[in-house]
């Protein structure tokens, strides 16, 4: 699931890779191979832990895959829970000042992930890189009309039509 949002200004694209776990079939083994070839190649990655349970093997080899990520955060969740994580098990592997410990029940969860992300990049540890997001339709549709207009306005040009016409449709 993939989905573009603009966080104060900080274009995203977002990408659920659910669960990577230890997969049974060949078909599942195939998603968990794409879900973390894109964590190694992600700008950010952001891990959630359930707090209300142990970490499990597979839960240590996410951690560990974040060792060797620059930028991270790590989402402890379900704080409203009974804690039975190890928090300083997971210290051991990331950086404290990357973990953010929530419950999405409240809304000042969402709040403190959004400024997390938002002091990454204003630290400079995100950038934004040189691909184009466009996240609104209509923006979009005139890019693509103006691209239409360029390349039909390059074609005259190369066919030696009169300057006063190309100067018409670029108006």
């Amino acid at each position: 699931v993939e989905e573009f949002l603009s966080l104060h200004g900080i274009p995203l694209k977002l990408i659920d890779t659910a669960g990577i776990r230890d997969a049974k079939d060949e078909v599942e083994k195939i998603g968990i191979t794409k879900s973390k070839n894109l964590i190694f190649s992600s700008d950010l990655v952001i891990a959630i832990f359930d707090s209300s349970k142990e970490l499990e093997i597979d839960d240590i080899n996410i951690l560990e895959d974040l060792k060797k990520i620059k930028n991270y955060i790590v989402i402890i969740n379900k704080m409203d829970l009974e804690q039975k994580i190890d928090y300083k098990k997971i210290i051991s592997y990331v950086k404290e000042e990357n973990i953010i410990k929530i419950s999405v029940s409240t809304d000042e969860s969402l709040t403190l992930l959004e400024d997390k992300i938002k002091e990454m990049f204003m630290n400079d540890s995100l950038s934004i890189n040189n691909e184009i997001i466009l996240t609104n339709d209509r923006h979009k549709d005139l890019l693509l009309k103006a691209k239409t207009f360029i390349d039909e306005t390059i074609s005259e040009i190369r066919n030696n039509v009169s300057q006063d016409l190309i100067s018409i449709k670029l108006t």
